[in-house]
């Protein structure tokens, strides 16, 4: 994550991994592929992390969300270069997955609705994760002018009415 923040996500290649690590070039390859897969594994971390704090609020809809704001904050310079960067994609893709992963456990087991009702679980993933980029963009873009928890309280209004109402099967058609 140093390496990240120091260099941004694109320019760190498994060379300098391997230097910042004090590690040979194979124990690098018997347990990674590439540096994705390095970031893959820090990710999966995060989830680990995640769903603990969802353990701990059960009932909460989206517990992942302070703690991850929390974390972010923590980890500007890395969180500037993985979703700062033209060119940093991957990296942006891995996390958004991870997120949605964590979401349609928590999700799946609100959903009162009956089987095949709109809109599917998956759209509601993808609004739900699409807003979290959208207000960690504008957070971003704006010098994080907030604190973890004002755009935690910022999320949670603009996105949780309406997922909790959805997921009752009380929205307005």
């Amino acid at each position: 994550m140093a390496l990240i923040a120091e260099k941004g996500f694109d320019a760190v290649t498994v060379t300098d991994i391997i230097n910042r690590a004090d590690i040979g070039r194979s124990t690098f390859y018997a347990h990674f592929t590439d540096k994705l897969d390095v970031f893959d594994d820090s990710i999966d971390d995060m989830s680990v992390f995640l769903r603990a704090h969802y353990a701990r609020a059960p009932g909460r809809l989206f517990a992942f969300s302070l703690p991850l704001f929390e974390h972010m904050s923590e980890q500007r310079a890395v969180i500037s270069a993985l979703f700062g960067g033209a060119n940093a994609v991957a990296a942006h893709r891995t996390v958004m997955r991870a997120l949605g992963l964590l979401l349609r456990e928590e999700l799946a087991e609100r959903d009162e609705r009956p089987s095949g009702e709109l809109p599917s679980l998956d759209l509601i993933i993808d609004f739900v994760v699409g807003a979290y980029a959208t207000v960690t963009r504008h957070w971003i873009d704006t010098g994080f002018s907030m604190n973890a928890s004002q755009l935690d309280e910022a999320f949670r209004a603009l996105v949780t009415p309406g997922v909790e109402a959805v997921l009752r099967g009380k929205a307005e058609a």
